[in-house]
């Protein structure tokens, strides 16, 4: 099935507190940015829409530095005014497009494979024009709420802001990834609003838009909502390091490295760890290393753009 990809990635990031471009800020190495752009680019993509605002210069030249001759295009949202907005800044990406359009966030750096997978086989077996991902939340906090109708089938999505007490107590809460058929996403931004608490025109339209046409979007609820959090700010920024290095650990100890605290070990996504490593507690191994066959990494060291040799004993310095 072919689709295509648009990313959100235009804000500041106003809460990070930073002149760097929110999506700029790295996780493993690498800026979030580079998640959904190769979570797109792995499900293969026809093309990759990256929708760009704030720093858009810094943004662009790191990712055309970064992915090459990739099939990415870049499109200016010039005001932030809503996720629908920010959707049709990529209008020509998708403008004479026959196929679905998947819709990711910049800010969203966890999101594994498996989900955009499920995504695509639940729209390919669908009538609706739309399919979306869910989670069930404990704390439901500031997310968008799914409303079911009396047959469970997806009706709307309210936001926070917009949600009286009894639809903000609903734990089934919006991700924010879409999947969207492109003929009915150009109809549905001609039609959205901004009668809304806001004042922005809200992607999540699109769902009620669906249920009127008499074809609710399908929905996907994900297993695990801590890969789905957004980063908004510098402690939501520690939470998705803290998951991507679990992740990333995790399947390099499965490779045949040992570890012998995984928690304080820090490996960024573009180093190879060769098999039977052994890294003791406190190894941060930042850039792109290549660490050897067989090789032995003492407590706290700290390595960058090295190469360690097969069998090498590497000691911190004292």
């Amino acid at each position: 099935m072919a689709f295509r990809a648009v990313v959100l990635a235009a804000g500041l990031g106003t809460r990070m507190r930073s002149e760097l471009p929110k999506v700029m800020h790295r996780v493993l190495g690498r800026p979030m940015v580079h998640y959904p752009i190769k979570l797109a680019v792995d499900a293969e993509c026809e093309e990759v829409a990256l929708v760009v605002g704030y720093r858009a210069d810094l943004v662009e030249a790191w990712t055309r530095d970064a992915w090459g001759s990739a099939p990415i295009s870049f499109h200016i949202q010039h005001e932030m005014k809503g996720t629908a907005d920010a959707v049709r800044s990529a209008w020509p990406a998708y403008e004479n497009y026959e196929g679905d359009v998947l819709i990711l966030y910049g800010d969203v750096p966890n999101v594994p494979a498996s989900l955009i997978h499920d995504l695509v086989a639940v729209k390919a077996e669908s009538r609706s024009p739309l399919a979306l991902v869910t989670g069930i939340a404990a704390d439901p906090a500031e997310y968008g709420r799914l409303t079911r109708s009396e047959a469970g089938t997806a009706e709307r999505i309210v936001e926070f802001k917009d949600a009286d007490e009894a639809t903000r107590a609903i734990q089934e809460v919006n991700i924010g990834i879409y999947l969207v058929d492109a003929d009915f996403l150009r109809r549905g931004l001609e039609s959205v609003s901004t009668d809304n608490a806001q004042g922005e025109f809200y992607l999540t339209d699109l769902v009620h838009m669906a249920a009127a046409a008499g074809l609710p979007a399908e929905v996907v609820v994900a297993d695990d909502m801590e890969a789905l959090h957004g980063v908004n700010n510098r402690a939501d920024l520690a939470r998705a390091c803290a998951l991507a290095r679990d992740v990333r650990n995790r399947e390099i100890m499965l490779g045949g490295v040992t570890m012998i605290d995984p928690a304080s070990t820090w490996i960024d996504v573009d180093a190879v760890i060769e098999d039977n490593v052994t890294l003791e507690p406190g190894a941060v191994i930042v850039g792109a290393c290549r660490i050897g066959a067989g090789a032995y990494i003492e407590a706290g060291v700290r390595l960058e753009n090295a190469v360690v040799p097969p069998g090498a004993r590497v000691a911190r310095d004292r």
